[in-house]
């Protein structure tokens, strides 16, 4: 028997390396190709092999000088051939992500890597990504500048992709089996629309419906209260002062706040601060930005500089958009947090008939619009689905359906301003040539959505915050709750007029910041919504900044490093000022681990992970009989307004309901932390020299596809996303950024990642040990061509036709 199973094993071997030669099987790609030593990934590892420009599109004479980090400095004559050529150098590095992104925009990942990933590519088709991005790309075309500016993007990305051979592809493409289409419009517009979704997607009115349902109105409102606790506004009251309303469009707000049902990891923490010269060394301001977004490889940002005549500015962008995003110019610094106001409210629809062709609206009934979708799969048939549209926007999962996310409501039309057509990318082009303060303001007035916080300094020594975005006049709490779809007491009629929004330029105090919290306080007339980042990270940059009056790049490279947990530091000196060793039960070394501790969230130290476990819970024990409502587990309040329940030692929620005897303050404390030692045991052992920060919580980077080994392991990451330099588990600093506006510019930076979108280049992921360690670079800011540079190690050119 043994003597046929040899030759048996060989032929059904030579069968399957024959068959999956040329074939896929699953999510491996064809063998064949893959593997072939002359065009497959053996061929992705030439970071200096970049196609020529291509002359016949040039008009005039352009050169890119590549730096040793390779970031492109690009000198062009004219803007064609500047953006033309943005697009052709950002394709060359990044084209498998730029696409990737623009295909899960639109719900098309399924046609590409299988019936996986078919129901979020029906979530982002019934939530309207597409439509959306098609209304924005039309407007954006017929603006007679932006259009110009992205069709040469768009003719740029083409030339590039024109120029491949199979042997060229980026490596993912080899790996999925794919090869890429032309770029078009359209794909920037989806990028736009996916990052707004990424930043204003965030939405409760479902669970606060619910919790509404079964808590008191007092109960509710303490909870869960529309502004976090020891909040210190973007605005203060006494610049909102300044600005001048027009009385006939402000609805009267009521003296009665109505609850929020909050979520703290809907903000892992974004900061920006700008401090004029009166607080600097210099004399000059200095700007400082760190976006925290989801961290991936390739990375969110791409650094370029571009030149022209018209304009020098640095700094990154998006790949698959013109322009820089975030950065400088020879003349002003910008940068940007996420706003965090609503603008995104769901209505429940009445359906007149079963087939739900027609819904009630003001006494009359209005037809249902049913969009056909359909889905190309790879290896199956084509699906076929429906999305119902009402005049309202669309109704994502019908009654009958069971939504993506838990938080989607069934039968309920949503009204995104993201749905609305718009060109936010013009705005970044204004910012990039922008030369002072009117200018900065004259470029947000084409903003709209995702709303941001707009920072600004310039050489003028102004300082300037907005908080940008186009926002619906609302009655006070409008939109906080599911609204009713039958009449339009709840519908957006008018907008807060741009002037109006909330702003400062060169306040007393020197500086202006923004940590996605409050933008306002009680003065500000309108209605924003609410759910913002709690008070810690607003509240740390302002006393750094509000305490020193000669202020350098070393001392806010410092800043946007500090890991220091000032809500850890009220919690536990309240917590030792109940709970002595003697009350514990014998876990001296869990007690005195963090009664040594001073506060910061380092990556070495064992302390705050287990303060992270008796926060938790001390939590658990104050709300749990108040949040469990027979079959319904409401959210956890947020920690700020636990802190607040221990500091104002509020009985009627110290005191556990379920038991009959009197809980206080002390007993409720002692036993978190006895439950919290119980827990670490468990969890993570007893030997406290084997706990740490950076490895019990750490960071990961992961590859966009979710390749694991194109992705990082655990990276000992220091900080929180309740402090200044915010991390945790999946989101941190995406770019940070420090600008000096002395007479010749001096700027710093750095990213987790690298230029390269290429796994086999030593700039795909080259930045993450420097970023990890807090090192900066030098930016390379070029006001003339850097010909003959050391740090220089390429260049492109072409003279143009």
């Amino acid at each position: 028997m043994r003597r046929f199973f040899l030759p048996a094993a060989l032929i059904i071997l030579s069968t399957i390396l024959f068959y999956s030669g040329n074939n896929k099987i699953g999510i491996i790609p064809p063998l064949g190709k893959f593997l072939n030593p002359y065009s497959g990934f053996w061929q992705n590892d030439n970071d200096f092999d970049i196609p020529a420009l291509p002359a016949q599109h040039l008009n005039s004479k352009v050169e890119v000088f590549f730096d040793d980090r390779m970031v492109p400095h690009i000198f062009a004559e004219n803007d064609h051939d500047l953006y033309f050529t943005q697009g052709f150098v950002t394709a060359y590095h990044r084209l498998w992500q730029m696409e990737f992104q623009t295909l899960a925009a639109s719900g098309r990942l399924s046609e590409f890597l299988g019936p996986a990933l078919l129901e979020y590519d029906k979530f982002n088709r019934k939530i309207g990504i597409p439509d959306a991005a098609e209304k924005t790309a039309n407007v954006m075309m017929q603006h007679p500048e932006y259009s110009k500016i992205l069709s040469a993007f768009t003719e740029g990305v083409n030339s590039y992709i024109s120029s491949l051979s199979h042997t060229d592809l980026p490596f993912e493409y080899k790996l999925l089996d794919y090869e890429p289409e032309l770029w078009k419009p359209l794909k920037t517009a989806l990028l736009s629309k996916m990052m707004a979704w990424d930043l204003t997607g965030r939405n409760n009115e479902k669970f606060r419906t619910i919790a509404s349902n079964v808590l008191s109105e007092e109960n509710l409102n303490y909870m869960y209260p529309i502004v976090s606790p020891f909040i210190e506004p973007i605005i203060p009251d006494q610049e909102i002062d300044k600005i001048k309303f027009r009385n006939e469009d402000i609805p009267q707000i009521p003296l009665t706040k109505i609850n929020s049902y909050p979520d703290e990891s809907y903000y892992p923490g974004s900061n920006n601060w700008a401090v004029s010269g009166t607080k600097t060394k210099s004399g000059k301001p200095i700007l400082c930005n760190d976006p925290h977004l989801g961290l991936s490889l390739p990375s969110v940002w791409y650094e370029i500089q571009l030149h022209t005549p018209e304009q020098n500015v640095y700094g990154v962008t998006l790949p698959g958009s013109p322009g820089v995003i975030i950065g400088f110019n020879e003349n002003i610094s910008w940068g940007v947090t996420n706003a965090g106001s609503d603008v995104f409210d769901w209505y429940l629809m009445k359906f007149t008939d079963s087939a739900k062709t027609n819904y009630e609206f003001n006494g009359s009934k209005l037809p249902v619009k049913y969009k056909k979708e359909i889905y190309k799969v790879k290896g199956r048939t084509d699906v076929v689905d429906s999305v119902l549209y009402t005049h309202l926007g669309p109704v994502p999962y019908l009654d009958s359906e069971s939504p993506f996310y838990e938080s989607f409501p069934q039968n309920c039309a949503m009204r995104w301003l993201a749905h609305d057509p718009s060109a936010e990318g013009l705005t970044f082009i204004k910012l990039n040539k922008a030369k002072n303060y009117d200018d900065f303001i004259s470029a947000l007035d084409f903003y709209t959505v995702p709303a941001q916080n707009f920072i600004f300094a310039d050489k003028d020594g102004d300082i300037a915050i907005r908080h940008n975005g186009k926002f619906p006049i609302r009655e006070h709490a409008q939109g906080r709750f599911i609204s009713d779809g039958r009449n339009d007491k709840s519908t957006w009629e008018k907008f807060i007029p741009m002037n109006e929004l909330p702003s400062m330029k060169n306040p007393e105090r020197g500086f202006v910041s923004s940590a996605n919290q409050d933008p306002v306080g009680d003065s500000y007339p309108y209605y924003l919504g609410d759910g913002y980042a709690t008070y810690e990270r607003g509240k740390r940059i302002n006393d750094l900044l509000r305490e020193n009056d000669s202020i350098d790049i070393k001392y806010m490279k410092t800043m946007q490093g500090d890991s220091y947990n000032i809500f850890a530091e009220r919690f536990l000196k309240l917590f030792f000022s109940h709970v002595t060793l003697d009350d514990t039960e014998n876990n001296k070394a869990v007690y005195d681990t963090l009664k040594n501790w001073q506060y910061t969230n380092a990556s070495k130290l064992a302390a705050p992970i287990i303060f992270e476990y008796l926060l938790q819970s001390t939590s658990e024990e104050i709300w749990n009989d108040n949040i469990t409502i027979d079959s319904l587990n409401l959210a956890m309040p947020v920690r700020d307004v636990t802190l607040l329940t221990l500091e104002e030692n509020n009985q009627s929620y110290i005191d556990n309901l379920t038991t009959p005897q009197e809980e206080d303050i002390k007993n409720i404390l002692i036993m978190a932390f006895n439950k919290t030692c119980e827990n670490i045991k468990s969890d993570l052992g007893s030997d406290l020299s084997k706990i740490s920060w950076g490895k019990n919580r750490g960071t990961v980077i992961r590859h966009l596809a979710r390749v694991p080994a194109l992705g990082t392991n655990y990276l000992p990451t220091s900080g929180n996303y309740n402090t200044i330099n915010a991390t945790n588990y999946t989101h941190g600093p995406s770019w940070r950024m420090i600008v000096s506006l002395t007479d010749t510019i001096e700027a710093y930076g750095h990213y987790p990642g690298g230029q390269s979108g290429n796994p086999g280049s030593r700039f795909y992921n080259n930045f993450i040990d420097d970023w990890l360690d807090m090192k900066y670079y030098k930016l390379n800011f070029y006001y003339s061509k850097p010909s003959g540079n050391s740090e220089i190690i390429l260049t492109l050119n072409s003279e143009g036709k």
